[in-house]
């Protein structure tokens, strides 16, 4: 959450932007639309319109949490209302979405993939720009109908502000290098990520790019942590 806390929190005691060196985006992770099987939207376009004919609630891991602001994202980038139905946590969103207590949910592919599985669970979309590898029939937002819209969750690393560039150079050649074996590709398939890799210098770019667009939707939308 490093590119959003700013946003939420007025007495942090740090400032990410300020305070810390980036070293290198390790991993990736896209989240899925998911609905209950038992309502009508089998498709982006027609959860949309079933939106349009009512406020539709839509379940969280939680305030702030990554598949609130997507679907916050979501709802603004389609134009229509829906009400925010916060959980703690993605299993116990995805459970009420599985009972039908509430319609809709963003929530990561490893935790949703059993009631995927059983079908308990319908995934409509998929916030990433590409098709997943592991759900290739659940087509993206954008070519849903939301062109460019993309939420990538992502891990990475970071040193103190002020650490030497020799060091940071070191520490990003041995890091791609590690994600590059097969047994760590594999460990983080297995976690539900993709290994990223590459540059100090886009790995910062991509902090300062989220924390800008985070800033705009968490501020529009009055996204406050209570």
């Amino acid at each position: 959450m490093a590119s959003v806390n700013a946003s939420l929190y007025k007495n942090l005691p740090y400032e990410t932007l300020r305070d810390f060196t980036p070293i290198a985006q390790v991993a990736t992770f896209p989240l899925l639309l998911l609905v209950n099987p038992d309502i009508k939207a089998k498709t982006l376009a027609e959860l949309i319109e079933l939106a349009r004919g009512g406020n539709l609630n839509y379940a969280s891991a939680g305030n702030a949490s990554t598949s609130h602001l997507a679907m916050e994202l979501l709802r603004r980038g389609a134009g229509i209302a829906m009400t925010h139905v916060p959980y703690k946590g993605e299993a116990p969103a995805l459970t009420e979405v599985s009972g039908a207590g509430v319609p809709v949910v963003f929530a990561t592919a490893t935790a949703a993939m059993p009631m995927l599985q059983a079908g308990r669970l319908r995934a409509i979309a998929i916030s990433s720009l590409e098709r997943s590898r592991v759900l290739p029939a659940v087509p993206t937002i954008a070519e849903s109908g939301l062109a460019g819209f993309e939420v990538i969750g992502w891990y990475g690393v970071l040193a103190p502000a002020g650490t030497p560039t020799p060091i940071v150079t070191r520490l990003n050649r041995e890091l791609n290098a590690i994600l590059a074996e097969p047994a760590t590709q594999a460990r983080l398939a297995a976690q539900g990520v993709d290994p990223h890799g590459g540059s100090a210098e886009a790995f910062d770019k991509l902090i300062r790019d989220e924390t800008e667009r985070w800033r705009r939707v968490i501020s529009d939308a009055d996204i406050r942590i209570e």
